[in-house]
């Protein structure tokens, strides 16, 4: 898949961030109380664990492109791999795709 310059430009990581994980939405991939490091970037670039604001909130979880367009939000808990919600791209506030996360022990 070839990426627009604009996208390639939201895509390419400037800052980088330290966070904690707030709670066990991604349990057991990743830990509440874990600390991850944020790529700050704007735009969903390819599947992958995102920081991001969605219906007035923010969430850590897993964001993976569809074909009819739309992003799939998927939980770590296995009850919800399948079943992700499916929401438009622009209903998302992109804050940064999560690289690496040590889990707390």
């Amino acid at each position: 898949m070839a990426y627009s310059s604009s996208l390639r430009q939201q895509c390419t990581p400037r800052n980088k961030s330290f966070m904690t994980m707030p709670d066990r939405s991604m349990s057991p991939e990743i830990e509440e109380g874990s600390t991850l490091v944020l790529d700050d970037c704007t735009a969903l670039c390819g599947d992958g664990i995102y920081a991001f604001g969605y219906a007035g909130a923010g969430h850590i979880a897993r964001l993976q492109n569809c074909i009819d367009g739309t992003v799939k939000i998927l939980l770590a808990d296995s009850s919800q791999t399948h079943h992700g919600r499916r929401v438009q791209p622009g209903d998302l506030d992109i804050y940064g795709r999560i690289t690496f996360a040590w889990r707390k022990i």
